[in-house]
C-alpha cells in the first residue's frame, strides 16, 4: 500500500526476546500495540523489523512516519501518495483526506491480516484513537517516546544489555579493545543510536579513545549515515540529537524542569530529595511540580525508575536525565544563573561547611551536584557562583583535592575581586579559603601575603574582638608557625584563643581549633606540657561536641600522639595515633593526605618502640600517597622522605637512607631556605645518616 522500512533481524543486535513479544502482544492485545522508549532507543528499528519478518502474512501494510506537532497524523496522510492513490482520495479536498483515508482504512476487507505502523507519534495521536483502523482485520503499531493514552497497551522498550551495546559497537567498528569498548558503550548508557554514530563515525574518522569519548560533548562532525535519518548523512552528532530532542513545543514549567534536570549530577535523585533541592516549595506553581515531572517522563525526556504506587502521600520513584539528553539540550536551553537561581541556593546551602558543628565527611555526597552546576556555567563570575565555589573548594580539601580545591578558589577570588573591592569582607573569606590551600601546598609566602590582607581588612571592617578576626590570626599564625616565625604564631594563635573564649565558651569546637593550632607552637619549642594540657582539652571537646568518630577528633587524638611522643610515652603515642589512623581512613580513604601524615606520625613512634619494620612499610605508604597528591617537591613528602631515611639507617639500608635524607635537605633549602628550623633539622639528619653510614659501613 506504501513504501515501508524493513530491516532483517539478522541486521540488528540484540532485541532476541522483544520482537516475539511484540507479536505475541499484537495479536493477543486486542490487534493494537504501542512501543514506548526515550528517543535514539531503537523503536523505529524494531518495527522495521517487525516488517520484515512477517511481511508476507499481511495483504496491506501502511506506515506513515509523524512529527511533533498536532496535525502531524493529517500531514502525513496528505503527504503520501502512495497511500491516497490506493485508497483512489488524490482528488479529495486537501482538508477532507485524513477523514476519509481513516474511514476508507477502517472499511477495507481483505482475507488477512492488514498492518499499520505510526512511527514516532505523539500525545496528538490521542486524540484519534477512536478513529484509527483496530478492527476488521487490522493490525496497528504506534512507536513513541510518549505514553499518548493509557488505551494503548505498551511494550516498553529498554536499553541494550552491555554485551549486546559492545557487540552493537564491534558490528560497525572493530578497532578498540574490549575494554575501551566497554567504556564507550557505558560513557553513553548503552544509548543505541549513540553507540551506532559512535562506532562509525570513529572508524570514518580514524578517531582515538580519547576524541570517542568527548565527541557528543564537542559536537564531533560525524558524516555518517543512519537509519534513524532515513539513510541520510548526519553531519555533527550533537546537533542531531539536538534536533531529535525538541523542546519548541514545550511550555514554561516544562522548560523550567528541564533546564534543572540538566544541571543535576547524572545520578538517580529520590523525588523526595528532587523536591528539597529544586526548592519545590519556593515555585508559584509547586502543585503544578509532580504532574509536570511526570509529563517529561512520559514524553522521554527524563527516565524514571518509580516503583507503582504510592505510600504516605510521596511517589516512590526515582529519577534522571540520560546523558546524551543532557548534551542534547543544554546548547538549546542556554542555561543562566537566574534559570537555575533555587537550585544554586539549595546545592550552596548543602556544600556550606560549618567546622564548629558540621562532619564534612556529611558533605561529600553533594559534591556531584556542585559540580554539575559549575559545568553548566563554567564561565560565570556572579557573587552567588564565587559563594558555591568557595563551599565547594573546602569539600573539596577536606576530600584532599587540593588541585580542585585551588581551581575554584582562585576563580572565585577573581570574581569577587571584580564584584566588589579588595577590602571587602567577602575577599577576605575567599583569601583566608586560598591561603588554606597555598598552605597544603607548601606555598607558606603566597599564603602569608593572602592571610595578612584578610586579616588586616576584617580589622577594618568588624573591629579586633570579631570572630572572624580571631579566625584569620589562627589561620595566619598556623602559617608562621610553618615559615618558622614561632614568636608571630603564638603571639597571633594566643590572641585568637583568648578573643574566642571571650566571644563563645571554653568548650566550643572553634576555641579547641585554637587550642590545637598554639599546642603545635609549643610542641615546636620543646614545651611539650603545655602542648599536652591544652590538646587534652581540646579532644575533650571535640569528643564531647562531635562524637569519636569525627575528623576532629582524629586531628586531636594525632597531635597528641605526637606531643606524647616528645614526652617519652610511647605506648599512649601509639594508642592515640592508632585510633586517629583507624578513623582517618574509615572517614577519608587509604589514599588522603590526613591518612599520610597519621602514618607518617604513627610510624615515628613504632621506630622509637624498636619496631622498625613497621615504620617501615607505614612510612613507605605514606610517602607514596604524599607523592601521588603533591609531587615530589612538596615539604610534607621532605619530612616523610626524612622520616623514612631514619628507619633505613636502622635497618642498615644506609645508602636508602643517605639517598632519602639528601632529597628531602634538597626540598627544604629550595623551600624554606637555609636558617629555616625544617632546613636546618633536615641537614642535622642527613650528617647523622651519613655518620652512621661511615660507621656501618656501605650496605645497600
Amino acid at each position: 500500500m506504501t513504501a515501508v522500512p524493513k530491516i532483517s533481524k539478522k541486521d540488528i543486535v540484540g532485541r532476541k526476546k522483544e520482537l516475539p513479544n511484540l507479536r505475541k502482544s499484537i495479536l493477543k492485545k486486542n490487534q493494537t500495540l504501542l512501543v514506548n522508549g526515550m528517543g535514539g532507543i531503537g523503536k523505529t528499528t524494531l518495527a522495521a523489523v517487525y516488517v520484515n519478518e512477517y511481511f508476507d502474512e499481511y495483504d496491506h501494510i501502511a506506515w506513515l512516519t509523524l512529527g511533533e506537532n498536532e496535525n502531524s497524523l493529517e500531514e502525513a496522510v496528505v503527504s503520501n501518495a502512495p497511500l491516497l492513490t490506493h485508497l483512489d482520495l488524490k482528488d479529495a479536498p486537501p482538508v477532507n483526506q485524513l477523514a476519509l483515508c481513516l474511514n476508507a482504512l477502517c472499511n477495507m476487507k481483505s482475507p488477512r491480516h492488514k498492518l499499520l505502523v505510526l512511527d514516532n507519534a505523539d500525545d496528538h495521536l490521542a486524540r484519534h484513537y477512536d478513529e484509527l483502523p483496530k478492527s476488521r482485520g487490522w493490525h496497528l503499531i504506534v512507536t513513541s517516546r510518549n505514553r499518548i493514552s493509557d488505551r494503548f497497551p505498551v511494550i516498553k522498550l529498554g536499553f541494550l544489555k552491555e554485551d549486546e551495546a559492545m557487540r552493537l559497537f564491534k558490528k560497525f567498528n572493530d578497532a578498540f579493545s574490549d575494554d575501551e569498548v566497554r567504556t564507550i558503550v557505558n560513557g553513553v548508557e548503552l544509548h543505541t543510536l549513540a553507540i551506532e554514530l559512535l562506532a562509525k563515525s570513529s572508524k570514518r574518522n580514524a578517531w582515538n579513545m580519547e576524541t570517542v569519548l568527548s565527541a557528543i560533548e564537542r559536537d564531533a562532525t560525524a558524516s555518517v549515515d543512519a537509519a534513524h535519518n532515513n539513510n541520510e548523512k548526519i553531519k555533527r552528532i550533537k546537533t542531531y540529537f539536538t534536533r531529535i530532542f525538541d523542546v519548541s513545543h514545550m511550555g514554561d514549567h516544562e522548560i523550567h524542569l528541564l533546564k534543572q534536570f540538566v544541571a543535576l549530577p547524572n545520578e538517580w535523585i529520590d523525588d523526595e530529595f528532587l523536591g528539597t533541592i529544586l526548592q519545590r516549595e519556593k515555585l508559584d506553581w509547586a502543585e503544578e511540580f509532580q504532574s509536570v515531572l511526570e509529563n517529561l517522563c512520559e514524553n522521554g525526556f527524563v527516565m524514571t525508575d518509580a516503583a507503582e504506587g504510592k505510600r504516605k502521600g510521596k511517589w516512590k520513584g526515582k529519577r534522571k536525565m540520560h546523558p546524551v539528553i543532557v548534551e542534547a539540550l543544554s546548547p538549546r536551553l542556554d542555561i543562566a544563573v537566574d534559570d537555575i537561581g533555587l537550585l544554586i541556593e539549595r546545592v550552596t546551602g548543602l556544600l556550606k561547611l560549618d567546622y564548629a558543628k558540621d562532619n564534612p565527611v556529611d558533605k561529600f555526597p553533594f559534591v556531584p551536584f556542585g559540580d554539575s552546576v559549575l559545568r553548566r556555567l563554567p564561565d560565570d563570575a556572579s557573587s552567588e557562583m564565587s559563594v558555591l565555589k568557595n563551599n565547594l573548594a573546602k569539600i573539596y580539601r577536606n576530600l584532599g583535592d587540593s588541585i580542585k580545591a585551588r581551581e575554584l578558589l582562585e576563580s572565585a577570588l577573581a570574581s569577587d575581586i571584580r564584584n566588589f573591592e579588595k577590602g571587602h569582607p567577602t575577599v577576605a573569606v575567599d583569601q583566608s579559603n586560598l591561603a588554606s590551600v597555598y598552605r597544603d601546598w607548601g606555598e607558606y609566602e603566597k599564603a602569608r601575603k593572602l592571610l595578612e590582607s584578610a586579616l588586616e581588612s576584617d580589622i577594618r571592617n568588624f573591629g579586633e574582638g570579631h570572630p572572624n578576626v580571631a579566625t584569620r590570626q589562627s589561620l595566619l599564625g598556623v602559617v608562621y608557625r610553618k615559615l618558622g616565625e614561632h614568636e608571630k604564631a603564638r603571639d597571633l594563635l594566643e590572641s585568637a584563643l583568648a578573643s574566642d573564649i571571650r566571644n563563645f565558651e571554653k568548650g566550643h569546637p572553634t576555641v579547641a581549633v585554637d587550642q590545637s593550632n598554639l599546642a603545635s607552637v609549643y610542641r615546636d619549642w620543646g614545651e611539650y606540657e603545655k602542648a599536652r594540657k591544652l590538646l587534652e582539652l581540646a579532644l575533650e571537646s571535640d569528643i564531647r561536641n562531635f562524637g569519636k568518630g569525627h575528623p576532629n577528633v582524629a586531628r586531636c587524638q594525632s597531635l597528641l600522639g605526637v606531643v606524647s611522643e616528645g614526652l617519652g610515652k610511647y605506648k599512649r603515642a601509639r594508642t592515640l595515633l592508632e585510633l586517629a589512623l583507624e578513623s582517618d581512613i574509615k572517614n577519608f580513604g587509604e589514599g588522603h593526605p590526613k591518612v599520610a601524615r597519621c602514618r607518617s606520625n604513627l610510624g615515628k613512634v613504632y621506630r622509637n618502640l624498636g619496631e622498625h619494620e613497621k615504620a617501615r612499610k607505614l612510612l613507605e605508604l605514606a610517602l607514596k600517597s604524599d607523592i601521588e597528591n603533591f609531587g615530589e617537591g612538596h615539604p610534607s613528602v621532605a619530612i616523610l622522605q626524612t622520616g623514612l631515611g631514619l628507619v633505613y639507617g636502622d635497618l642498615g639500608e644506609h645508602k636508602k637512607a643517605r639517598e632519602l635524607c639528601q632529597k628531602a635537605c634538597d626540598t627544604c633549602m629550595v623551600v624554606f631556605g637555609e636558617n629555616h628550623p625544617h632546613t636546618k633539622t633536615a641537614k642535622a639528619n642527613l650528617d647523622f645518616v651519613i655518620t652512621k653510614q661511615r660507621a656501618g659501613g656501605k650496605r645497600g
